[in-house]
């Protein structure tokens, strides 16, 4: 037998055993002859990084036979059977075709993936097997002599173009590795993803599953020509991206806020774009979410971080958070955690990503924690939970954006960089969104130029100031392009001012579904006489869910009820004495003093409202030890103008039972109704009345007395009725005797 052909038929069958089509290994067994002579070398071997999809990467088997019958033989696939009478850009077209004809399906070449060259573990010099070959003249050009390194930054090495990755290889000679540097390479491919509404938007991919991976050569390189002096060699790749979705947890008991019916619960990842259901609520319940983020099989990962945020109505319950894979739960060393009242960051360690990477199938990375409603929430203004998936294969500094309050309406964001940066191309824009309801708060702003400053920056006015608003950025090129090269770390300076700090990175976009959202309602009364001419102070009122005699009475369950509904006053006193001043009063000294007064009021109040585990609940009046002494049960009592009110319910149908009539007027013959929805607080409906007098908007509930024209306790009217009815009384008894004897004189 010929000793070339035995030599190639050898090797062939090593390139099959070690699956390693692409590179057409000419690796030689100890012994066997080289055709070759000293002075025959291959010069270049050119890397190109071949992207497939999933269907033709399953597909693809060892061998050296394409998809469309091609052989390849060590030399560019590509140009092969290329017309030269065809243009450039004509070429280049047949070039891709060629590649596609070749792996099958969408396969193309893609840039951007980091290649580094290595000595092979059986290395003819044992000093040098398995560590980097230093460079020299340039990146791609072995140092002379050839030297070892373990430093990746010092080694022959770079990112692969669209017309691949050429190495100088004409000084080496033995076996050889190129390897792929997930954590050096920039690609980020692209897909568009339907939600099940079929609304479509783009999310990054990451290179997954790999085949020729690291690609194994002997060089010089031998095809049955003889040696190869420009190869070229085809590591493949599939991509994928992680999915995620995020709503109110399978066992939950929630009802929608809009029709009281069972709200939609458990992650399905194809509602990762579509609107989720606000869920009625009340302050104290313990909202119970989860999250489902599914990683490719095959991934590569040195960054998995959720980060989660809440807007100011709700509180992350710190002992509830429990983190699975594929249904193990994690051990503290696989993850850090980062806990704070409005949320968490969430980072798998080495450890935790080891549950996670090159795994055959898919894993399922499970979240389930909870929040609790807490007093800061406002009446029909939905309270949400966001979480973001940051990923990739370097460590990430993003973060989800920072919910915050405007100042005077207005909301100022201001952008700084890690690095220097040239911002002559590109353009920054921002989108506000409001926190509440996930909703776009006007058009897109691009940044500009501060000049007092020196800080690019946007303001967006007309704000409502009891809502709470997140930034979201992009960054594009001069043409109008995403630039996917940087990650937003998100922070809150001043009041009203959103802060945006730019971090270069090759990480893919973070993954951001849509959020499930609570709310509560509240309603408010005016306590009046009968024709509504006057105001009542005094009046005090239980809150009840029914009006038989069985129907529950609304509590405060706190460990120390007392001192919330103390802090509470304190906090509300405060915020009444500072909108009873004048605006000049409100913008000079006093002003500042009783706003500083106010925000430690409210302080202490959450403080003691979380740490007293406090609750909005109803409980018969059994369920309540000493019924009429507790301080847990919630009584409403008008002011000197009438005024009453309640928040923190959820919607619904409820009772004002009225426990004590103002002084001077009838107490009311039956429970009140009243109904909490959306809008109730600032609509009347019912017997509707101005809350402030005279402001005109029908905002309040009337609830009118009648007064008292026969005292009904105590007293010397009390006394005089007692005997003008005895006398009454005796004065029937003798007319009626009187007539019985006049009849039966009758009769005789």
């Amino acid at each position: 037998m010929n000793k070339k052909f035995k030599f190639l038929t050898v090797l062939l069958a090593l390139v099959m055993t070690l699956g390693a089509f692409a590179p057409f290994s000419a690796r030689a067994e100890e012994g066997t002859p080289n055709t070759t002579t000293t002075d025959e070398t291959t010069k270049t071997v050119t890397l190109h990084k071949i992207l497939m999809d999933k269907d033709a990467f399953s597909k693809f088997t060892a061998g050296t036979t394409g998809k469309d019958g091609t052989e390849y033989d060590g030399t560019s696939i590509g140009d092969k059977n290329i017309d030269e009478n065809k243009n450039e850009d004509e070429k280049k077209e047949q070039y891709k075709q060629n590649i596609a004809n070749y792996f099958g399906g969408t396969s193309k070449e893609i840039a951007g993936v980091y290649f580094v060259l290595k000595f092979a573990d059986d290395y003819k010099d044992q000093d040098k097997q398995g560590k980097y070959v230093k460079r020299g003249a340039d990146a791609l050009t072995p140092a002379e002599p050839l030297e070892p390194t373990d430093d990746i930054e010092k080694a022959v090495g770079g990112l692969t173009t669209d017309s691949g990755l050429v190495f100088n290889t004409s000084k080496l000679e033995g076996n050889f590795e190129i390897d792929e540097i997930h954590d050096k390479s920039t690609y980020k491919g692209t897909v568009e993803i339907k939600d099940a509404n079929g609304h479509k938007t783009t999310v990054n991919t990451q290179l997954t599953d790999n085949k020729a991976v690291p690609v194994k050569i002997t060089l010089p390189l031998v095809n049955e020509k003889g040696v190869v002096e420009d190869a070229h060699v085809y590591p493949k790749n599939t991509e994928d991206k992680p999915r995620i979705d995020k709503n109110f947890a399978e066992d939950s008991d929630l009802t929608k806020a809009e029709d009281g019916k069972p709200v939609n619960k458990g992650a399905n990842y194809d509602n990762y774009e579509m609107e989720k259901d606000t869920a009625n609520a009340r302050v104290g319940l313990e909202v119970k979410y989860q999250v489902k983020t599914e990683i490719p099989a095959k991934s590569h990962l040195k960054e998995a971080h959720w980060d989660d945020r809440m807007t100011e109505g709700l509180t992350f319950k710190q002992d509830s958070l429990k983190i699975k894979v594929d249904g193990k739960e994690l051990n503290p060393k696989e993850y850090e955690l980062d806990v704070r009242e409005d949320g968490f960051d969430l980072r798998l360690t080495d450890k935790g990503l080891e549950r996670v990477n090159g795994k055959d199938a898919a894993v399922t990375v499970e979240l389930k924690y909870s929040a609790i409603v807490n007093e800061k929430a406002k009446v029909d203004i939905p309270d949400s939970n966001d979480v973001t998936f940051h990923y990739g294969h370097k460590k990430g500094e993003g973060n989800t954006p920072v919910p915050t309050n405007p100042k005077d309406g207005k909301i100022k964001v201001e952008k700084s960089w890690a690095e220097e940066v040239d911002l002559k191309n590109i353009v920054i824009k921002v989108q506000l969104y409001d926190a509440n309801t996930g909703k776009a708060e006007q058009d897109e702003k691009t940044l500009t130029m501060n000049t007092e400053t020196g800080k690019l920056e946007a303001v967006w006015e007309g704000l409502k100031n009891d809502h709470q608003y997140k930034a979201l950025e992009t960054v594009y090129d001069k043409e109008g392009k995403v630039v996917a090269t940087f990650e937003a770390e998100y922070g809150v300076g001043e009041v009203g001012t959103i802060t945006i700090k730019n971090h270069k990175s090759d990480n893919p976009k973070p993954l951001n579904p849509t959020e499930p959202k609570v709310v509560t309602g509240g309603k408010k009364f005016v306590k009046t006489n009968q024709d509504k001419t006057e105001r009542l102070a005094g009046a005090e009122f239980y809150v009840r869910d029914g009006e038989t005699k069985d129907a529950k009475y609304l509590v405060l369950s706190s460990n120390n009820a007392e001192a919330v509904k103390n802090a509470k006053a304190a906090r509300d006193k405060a915020y009444k004495e500072y909108n009873s001043m004048t605006k000049e009063q409100q913008d000079g000294p006093e002003g500042t003093a009783k706003k500083a007064e106010m925000e430690n009021l409210q302080k202490e109040y959450h403080k003691l409202f979380m740490e007293n585990n406090s609750k909005y609940e109803f409980k018969s009046k059994a369920e309540i030890t000493n019924f009429d002494e507790n301080k847990s049960v919630i009584i409403l009592t008008s002011n000197e103008e009438g005024q009453f009110e309640i928040t923190g319910l959820a919607y619904g149908t409820y009772y004002l039972d009225e426990k004590t009539a103002p002084e001077g007027y009838a107490k009311l013959s039956g429970p009140v109704k009243f109904v909490v929805e959306k809008g109730s607080y600032e609509n009347g409906v019912q017997d509707p009345i101005d809350y402030v007098k005279e402001s005109g908007k029908n905002d309040a509930q009337c609830i009118a007395n009648k007064k008292v024209s026969i005292p009904q306790t105590g007293g010397i009217g009390t006394v005089i009725f007692t005997v003008v009815g005895v006398m009454l009384m005796v004065g029937a008894a003798f007319a009626l005797k009187r007539r019985k004897e006049d009849e039966l004189e009758g009769l005789a």
